[in-house]
């Protein structure tokens, strides 16, 4: 068999429960220019702390615990974290 016409049948599978015809959502939709400055700005300095900071986890340099975690938390909010989620809740609730 094919793996990836099997891909694409398990992609068909997992989406279509999903698909409303209404509106066909969910479907490809993009931030305004300034908008999307923004996010890449947050999803940059984001995304290389969350990755270096995930290494420290799985080797162990950085302890998993509830003190630890709680300062990761802490650590991504002080870098914008939740302004950078805001975008992504308020584009949802006027796209939907």
């Amino acid at each position: 068999s094919n793996p990836v016409e099997k891909d694409r049948a398990s992609t068909y599978d997992n989406l279509c429960p999903y698909i409303t015809y209404e509106g066909w959502y969910p479907k490809i939709v993009f931030f305004n220019e300034e908008q999307q400055t923004i996010v890449n700005t947050y999803k940059t300095v984001i995304n290389e702390y969350v990755e270096m900071e995930f290494a420290k986890f799985v080797t162990g340099a950085r302890p998993i615990t509830d003190e630890e975690m709680n300062k990761y938390y802490a650590e991504l909010d002080a870098m914008g974290y939740q302004e950078y989620l805001q975008y992504y809740v308020d584009y949802y609730a006027e796209n939907k």
